[in-house]
Order: C-alpha cells, then structure tokens, then sequence
C-alpha cells in the first residue's frame, strides 16, 4: 500500500537565549557576563553570607576565569608552596542596574588585614569604561601618570577586597581617578556598610566556606565602572568593558607577597601594564523562532523508534554528551515508518 505523507510546518513560540560573540573558555582573555533574569535578581543578596544560588545552579556551560598558581603568576612574585597556595575563579553577571560578580577563592593559608595593606589576601580587581582595545589606542590625555608606565585612565576603577582570617572583613579599598586631585587616588577604605550611601547602591560581601576556601559577592552600579548614559531600564548589551586584576596572598603578616593575575601584570606593571587588560563581554539575548517541518504519517505506525537531540544551528549532539542547564535544542523523533516530528525545547542531560 502506497503510503501518504502530510507535511505540516510549525511555528515554534519565540524563546529568549542569551549568546556572546566569544566563545566560553574559561583560559581566554574575556570573561562574558550574563544577564540576570528577575527572579536571579532576587536570589542576590550581600548579607546573607552566602552564595547566590543562580551562581552554581545555573551556571553549567557558561563562562568564568580561572586563576592558578601555574598559569597565571606575577613574575618576581611567584615564591608558591604549591598549587593549593591560591587560585580563584571569577564568574559575572549583570541587568540594567550594574554588574555582579562572585569570586572563589581557595587559599591554604588566610591571614587578616594589617591597616590598609593590599598585598594581604585580597582580591584585587580593576573596570574601566574602555574596551580593552579601546584602552591601547586611548588619548594620552585620558590616561593617568603615563610617565610611570600605568595604564590606567580617567574612567579607571581598582577594588582590593581582603578574604581575612577567622572573621571577614567588614571593609575594602576603592581606588578611583579624582578629578580634583589630578590623580589616582590608593589607600582609600571604606566600610560595607557604608557603601549602599556613599556609592548609590553598591554593596560587597565577604563570607566562609570551609578553612581554606571564602567567597565574595559584589554589585557595583554602573557609573561606578565608568559606563554612564544608559537609558533607563535597559542594559548596555554587547558591550565590552576593560577589566582585568586578581588575588594578592601572603602566608603570615609581612610575609612573602604573591601574587595571581589575570594575564601575569596589572595597570600598575613598570612594562607590560596596557597588556594587563583582558575585557568583560556584556552578553545579548536574543529571541530564537525555529519553524521546522514536522512530517505527519498519516499510514503508518507513529510509534517512535529513536530520538536524535541537534543544536539550534543544526548540528547533532551525539548520544552521551552533556548539555548546559536549560539550553534550548532541536529534539527529532524518528518514528517507525521512517517520518520524524520535531520540536524546540529546553533540555538538561
């Protein structure tokens, strides 16, 4: 018997995906930051000594730093115990108010603060309203102290957040270009608990996770990385702001200073310092409409034989492979008879 076959296409609902031009690759140069979904937003706070959860729990296949002992050490400051001396991983996320970011630090040994001394255990990290390319073509005139070999401007921003030893911190220094001054301004500390006031809703937090390991969690808004002029309730998607920096470690007050960078120099770097610059990549959404023909066997037993699972560009993922959390794919079923119905989900293995 000849059998009859009906060719239906469908127009699948659209579905928001956030995409980067940069692929994810935790050892590149670029950290891509994802927009926060309001009920992430609200996962978000900076007192409840804790993680938010989004950071772990949707967080599979997406982008993040990874600084180690091996990889990333500032020459001359490189005297290591071992690979569980430091590393840190750095993972950002960002919506129309500013940027989130959460650092993981794993440290054999951490020591508090001696007054305002930033080579003790302190993640120290640097913004810039320029891109990384943007930075090495600036006018000289942006730029502050060149004589000194800094590569830092006029819209720079350093934050240095110590982890401390049995207690945390309850303060950081935020280094910043006065305009006043005609300088770059170090040393300046301030308490948590006065930054949600003095800095118009920034907010840090400091908090344990075993002996060796602590975390950090900051929201900085932002005109305080420089990025202004963004009409409300928007994000400046698919930006690229210049960011780069690390850990700072010592194993005993006045010890030996250590140190992890990004790309092994910062913007203070006699030589080298306009290299320090990596970028972080504001990551789009974008709507996804998939139309695919659905063959509809209309003789034929529509039982189903196997499934194939492809990614949105059409490429199969082969039977076993992990798929990110939540990721939007193309599932085909093959049915007997030979026709297939298709449709786009999102899909975890």
């Amino acid at each position: 018997m000849e059998q009859i076959f009906k060719i239906v296409t469908i127009g699948f609902l659209s579905s928001v995906v956030q995409v980067s031009a940069t692929a994810v690759d935790p050892s590149d140069y670029v950290l891509i930051a994802y927009s926060l979904t309001p009920a992430q937003k609200a996962q978000f706070s900076a007192v409840d000594n804790a993680a938010s959860a989004f950071w772990e729990t949707d967080w599979n296949g997406r982008d993040y730093i990874d600084m180690n002992t091996t990889a990333n050490s500032y020459p001359g400051f490189d005297q290591w115990t071992g690979p569980d001396d430091a590393h840190i991983t750095i993972k950002a996320a960002y919506n129309e108010s500013g940027l989130y970011l959460y650092m993981q630090v794993d440290d054999n040994v951490f020591i508090d603060p001696s007054g305002t001394d930033y080579r003790t255990d302190a993640c120290d990290l640097y913004f810039d309203a320029l891109s990384s390319e943007q930075l090495r073509s600036a006018s000289p005139d942006i730029m502050v102290n060149p004589t000194y070999g800094w590569a830092l401007t006029t819209s720079s921003q350093q934050f240095q957040v110590w982890m401390g030893a049995a207690t945390v911190p309850r303060s950081l220094m935020y280094n910043f270009y006065d305009p006043n001054l005609f300088d770059f301004i170090i040393g300046n500390k301030v308490l948590f608990d006065d930054l949600p006031t003095l800095y118009k809703g920034m907010d840090i937090e400091v908090f344990r996770m075993s002996d060796t390991r602590k975390g950090q969690e900051w929201f900085i808004p932002w005109n305080y990385i420089g990025v202004t002029g963004i009409p409300a309730g928007t994000v400046p998607a698919g930006r690229r702001i210049g960011f780069t920096g690390g850990y700072n470690d010592q194993d005993e007050a006045g010890g030996t200073e250590k140190i992890l960078r990004w790309k092994k120099s910062d913007p203070f770097a006699a030589t080298g310092a306009m290299d320090s610059w990596g970028d972080i990549e504001l990551c789009t959404e974008t709507n996804i409409i998939a139309n695919h023909a659905i063959h509809l066997n209309k003789a034929a037993n529509e039982n189903t034989i196997r499934t194939e699972i492809f990614d949105l560009k059409g490429v199969k993922i082969p039977a076993g492979t992990s798929v990110a959390k939540n990721s939007l794919v193309i599932e085909r079923r093959i049915l007997a008879g030979g026709s297939s119905r298709s449709r786009q989900i999102r899909y975890e293995r």
